[in-house]
């Protein structure tokens, strides 16, 4: 635990049951005014966790998304790739790790019906209680039928794109998941239909809700997690927030609805849905628009951080695009993301970004080894940042740098910036 996690003696933490319980505030005028004078500065050297294809356990085993560890009885399960095993590093402590190619574990359905919500699967964030392992799946459809698409191809080549949140779990201490009878957290609005769903052009047509964030637990007793909706033509784009008291009930989740958190997510394909359903309420949608990846709450700042890659900075003509926090008293409000690291954007969507000094790099996360939660909630002063280099090339790799965050209203106000 760091210098900075004294606040748990105030009050504002509770580690229950092996996992952080975040405590509830409600949103000030500093909260939101600090965010000008924070800063996150990168101060170490790169790092390399894991590289493709040296370490990899198959041909499509590459870092793709943000890292996420998790505790288990033997040690440290890190999720960092994208192969249709789900495979994750293990070992002893966060700076000890290894690619675990004996045990895929998830292999991905890739059931040609958009209504089994079983497609391509990708395990992106894991939560653990007692002797439960619960993860969130960024699950895909591809439309490999249909001639407005790409027949054939039922993965990511294909432009034709339906996407929802699935759970699945494990009950062997993270060695393999499972999905039950019903996996559906979160599904798009509308059925599939590829006359809506086919691609403009030769771009992507994406379609649903996407790349859920990792998950913290606050006092209230719900588990909270960021997700982006992309739901053609029912919806803007946007950042969700979604909650839940039970982890194990994927129809338990509840998202903002832009007063509370009463947004019922409902399957499309059941004979009692009508359709276009209504997407959930985007968060902040002026300031963070589809905004995040990596949530954790800072001990050091005292409020939730979401890091991502950010595409939409103010202001005219050219600017600097890539790796950005912002940060929130309540989930629901958060700053405008500030950029600490410049990097190429991942497409031609962002044709406003300067070149980046990062390159080809994406998925920045934080996790903090001296964290001792059991799911690594809580940052501190000077986390790690992982994130892809390479994005787009078979030789990419996991990278960790250490950064600092800095707040100089500290210093203004008299406090001490430790």
């Amino acid at each position: 635990m760091t210098a900075e996690s004294g606040s748990l003696a105030k009050g504002l933490f509770a580690v229950v049951a092996g996992s952080l319980v975040l405590g509830q505030s409600t949103p000030s005028r500093h909260a939101e005014s600090v965010a000008d004078s924070v800063t996150l500065t990168i101060i170490g050297a790169p790092d390399t966790v894991f590289r493709a294809p040296d370490q990899a356990c198959e041909q499509n085993d590459r870092p793709d998304g943000y890292a996420h560890a998790t505790r288990t009885s033997a040690g440290i399960m890190l999720l960092s790739g994208n192969a249709f095993g789900n495979y994750v590093m293990t070992g002893p402590d966060l700076h000890h790790l290894t690619r675990d190619c004996g045990h895929p574990r998830l292999l991905s359905a890739n059931k040609p019906d958009p209504s089994s919500f079983l497609g391509r699967e990708w395990i992106v964030a894991t939560y653990r209680v007692g002797s439960i392992i619960h993860a969130l799946v960024h699950n895909e459809f591809h439309d490999a039928v249909s001639p407005l698409c790409m027949p054939g191809e039922s993965g990511p080549a294909n432009p034709c794109w339906y996407n929802a949140v699935t759970y699945a779990f494990s009950n062997d201490d993270g060695v393999t998941f499972h999905q039950g009878a019903d996996v559906v957290i979160a599904a798009p609005t509308s059925r599939w239909n590829p006359q809506r769903g086919a691609p403009a052009g030769k771009r992507s047509r994406l379609y649903g809700y996407f790349g859920p964030s990792s998950i913290v637990r606050r006092s209230d007793g719900y588990y909270y997690s960021t997700f982006v909706v992309i739901n053609n033509p029912d919806s803007a784009r946007g950042t969700c927030v979604m909650r839940t008291r039970e982890l194990s009930n994927p129809k338990s989740w509840r998202a903002w609805d832009g007063k509370t958190f009463s947004h019922q997510f409902d399957n499309p394909y059941s004979a009692t849905t009508t359709e276009p359903g209504q997407a959930c309420a985007a968060v902040s949608p002026d300031l963070i628009h589809d905004f995040g990846g990596s949530l954790t709450y800072n001990t050091y700042l005292n409020r939730y951080v979401l890091t991502g890659f950010s595409t939409r900075q103010p202001g005219p003509g050219p600017k600097p695009c890539g790796f950005a926090f912002s940060f929130s008293v309540d989930l629901v409000t958060w700053t405008r993301p500030q950029v600490f690291a410049t990097a190429d954007p991942p497409s031609k969507d962002a044709p406003d970004c300067m070149r980046g000094d990062m390159g080809m790099a994406y998925y920045p996360s934080l996790i903090d080894p001296s964290d001792s939660t059991t799911n690594f909630e809580m940052t501190g002063r000077t986390p790690f940042l992982y994130y892809v280099s390479g994005l787009g090339s078979p030789r990419r790799a996991l990278i960790r740098v250490r950064v600092r965050f800095d707040d100089r209203s500290r210093a203004v106000s008299g406090g001490t910036n430790e």
